[in-house]
């Protein structure tokens, strides 16, 4: 649902795309590996796999907006306001 909501919002059609779990595992401790032997930070590791494979997402923002005063976005807005800023960084 969010990849089509930000495809949508760009002008494209979402794909959905399978990818084996076992893949994905092994794919994050590779790409760990590299970013060990470069010194930086991975971007795609064996927990992010962990994140991909998981089929619903529950956020419940209620303690954010009581203790730090944040107020949650719908998606669809807030991913509008992200793509606009992506583009005014010309990173997309």
């Amino acid at each position: 649902e969010a990849g089509d909501i930000i495809a949508g919002l760009m002008g494209r059609r979402a794909h959905d795309l399978y990818v084996p779990e076992g893949f994905l595992s092994f794919a994050g401790g590779v790409s760990e590996r590299f970013a060990k032997l470069r010194g930086k930070p991975s971007i795609f590791t064996r927990d992010k796999a962990r994140e991909i494979r998981q089929k619903h997402w529950l956020f419940e923002t209620s303690r954010a907006e009581r203790e730090l005063g944040l107020a949650a976005t719908d998606f669809a807005v807030g991913a509008a306001e992200t793509i606009a800023w992506y583009k005014e960084k010309r990173w997309l």
